[in-house]
C-alpha cells in the first residue's frame, strides 16, 4: 500500500488488521498539525495545547482498533480532541476553584498566575498547587 496516497480509512482498516505502528505513524502525521491548531485556539495555552495533543494521538493509538468506521476518522478524531479538551477544562475549573474560591471562565484560566493550571509546569509561574493537583492529569 502506498501509504502516501491511501486513505484515511485505508489506513484504519490496515491498522486494525495488522497492527503495523507505520500505519497509525502516517495517521498521526496526517492529523498532527490540525489537532495542536485546534486544541492550541481552545485552551490559549501552547504548553497544555502540546500535552493535550499528545494525549489525543496516545488515546487514539489505545482505542483505534475499536473504530467502528460508522464515521470518518477526521470526525472520530475530533471527538477525541473534544473530549480531551472538557476533561482538560473540567480539571482547570476545579483546580481554579479550590485555588481561590472562584469558578473558572470559559477558558479554564488560573486568575492568580495567568496559566490554565495543567501539569507541573504551573509551578513556573508562582501557583504551588498546580503540580500537586494537575500533575496526574494525563
Amino acid at each position: 500500500m502506498d501509504m502516501d496516497k491511501a486513505t484515511d480509512d485505508e489506513l484504519v482498516e490496515a491498522f486494525k488488521q495488522t497492527r503495523q505502528l507505520e500505519y497509525l505513524n502516517k495517521l498521526t502525521e496526517r492529523h498532527l498539525d490540525s489537532v495542536y491548531a485546534a486544541i492550541r485556539a481552545m485552551v490559549l495555552d501552547a504548553h497544555a495545547a502540546e500535552d493535550l495533543t499528545q494525549e489525543v494521538f496516545l488515546r487514539v493509538s489505545r482505542s483505534l482498533h475499536r473504530f467502528r468506521g460508522k464515521s470518518q476518522f477526521r470526525t472520530w478524531l475530533y471527538r477525541v480532541q473534544i473530549n480531551l479538551v472538557q476533561d482538560y477544562r473540567r480539571k482547570a475549573a476545579r483546580h481554579k476553584e479550590n485555588c481561590t474560591g472562584k469558578r473558572a471562565g470559559a477558558t479554564g484560566r488560573h486568575s492568580g498566575c495567568g496559566t490554565a493550571g495543567y501539569g507541573a509546569r504551573g509551578t513556573e509561574h508562582g501557583c504551588q498547587c498546580h503540580a500537586k493537583t494537575l500533575a496526574g492529569f494525563a
